[in-house]
């Protein structure tokens, strides 16, 4: 399951316990947004939720604290160690977006994964709490 919204929806304990109430089995990756998009809709201050379910596919999920900006690729390489290879076809990456270079995480991890393996994702937004900070993502 995806969850992507607001910093306040992210950090509300009582989120987490709906959505582990409506999916108790499902992995939940969340990630704060500038803004959400629901249908054709964006939105402000909310949270949107996707639950997925696939017959033949498995899912990891895995986590490194990224130790500041300069640690970004050796972050990607841990993330790629932690997943195990056999089958392994797609990483869906969301990293923090302020403290990370994103273009040196993603190196990382291209570096370290099997070959062919598609990597995508991005980077968390704070909506209006990000000020003057830089853009180290693609």
């Amino acid at each position: 399951m995806f969850a992507f919204g607001s910093a306040r929806h992210i950090r509300d304990s009582g989120m987490w316990g709906e959505l582990r109430a409506r999916w108790p089995e499902a992995r939940i990756v969340a990630c704060s947004t500038a803004g959400e998009i629901a249908q054709t809709h964006v939105h402000d201050d909310s949270l949107v939720a996707t639950a997925l379910s696939f017959e033949r596919s498995g899912v990891q999920a895995a986590s490194v604290r990224i130790l500041g900006i300069e640690h970004s690729a050796r972050a990607g390489r841990k993330l790629a160690e932690q997943l195990d290879p056999r089958g392994l076809r797609h990483v869906l990456v969301l990293s923090e977006g302020l403290h990370v270079n994103g273009s040196a995480l993603v190196q990382g991890l291209l570096e370290s994964l099997p070959r062919g393996v598609a990597v995508t994702g991005g980077l968390a937004g704070d909506g209006r709490q990000v000020e003057g900070g830089e853009d180290h993502g693609r």
